[in-house]
């Protein structure tokens, strides 16, 4: 989990909006609900704290997304075709094109229990939200995962220089639980 300084710096903003409040305002209408929002930020900032710090440390990160980038960066551009599980009232399961655009890379948090996992965003060029017609908003973006793999495994495959392409997962649905038409796509 990154955060960005901006990020922090908004945190402290409102914690200290919120402080302020707290001491200068008598009304007890607004002081509950400051303390309240007060008490989340800051089992935020404890869990955030706690997930940076007990984090493991991996050995050659950062080649290692280089080398998972590398492996699935052909996949960029590529045209999805997804299904929807329920007719939304059209009659019929409305077929969606979707592009992938991004490749999301997630390392473990713990190196031996959690595993790396590579995730394709992809986005329906042709999405239109309108007001008339909200299905459409099922449609815009989603996820497919597209390998798990433990940082000993990775390890060994990137010392062999063998590639991930036998270890993909078997694709049928999104994470969105959109069923995918051209699984084929990801043998390439």
């Amino acid at each position: 989990m990154k955060t960005t300084k901006g990020t922090w710096e908004v945190i402290l903003t409102i914690t200290l909006i919120l402080l302020i409040t707290i001491f200068l305002v008598d009304d007890n209408d607004i002081r509950i609900p400051s303390y309240i929002i007060l008490g989340f930020i800051i089992v935020f900032i404890t869990y955030t704290l706690w997930v940076q710090i007990t984090m493991d440390d991996i050995n050659n990160e950062e080649e290692k997304r280089n080398f998972l980038n590398e492996q699935f960066n052909h996949f960029v551009n590529s045209e999805v075709q997804c299904k929807l599980n329920k007719t939304l009232g059209l009659g019929t399961r409305k077929t969606i094109k979707y592009t992938i655009n991004s490749i999301r890379i997630i390392r473990p948090r713990k190196r031996k229990k959690d595993t790396w996992w590579v995730r394709l965003e992809m986005e329906n060029p042709s999405w239109n939200y309108s007001f008339i017609d909200q299905r459409e908003m099922l449609s815009s973006n989603d996820t497919i995962v597209i390998l798990n793999i433990s940082d000993t495994e990775l390890d060994k495959r990137m010392i062999n220089k063998k590639g991930l392409k036998s270890l993909i997962n078997p694709i049928k649905k999104t994470m969105g639980g959109l069923e995918i038409l051209n699984p084929d796509v990801f043998k390439k």
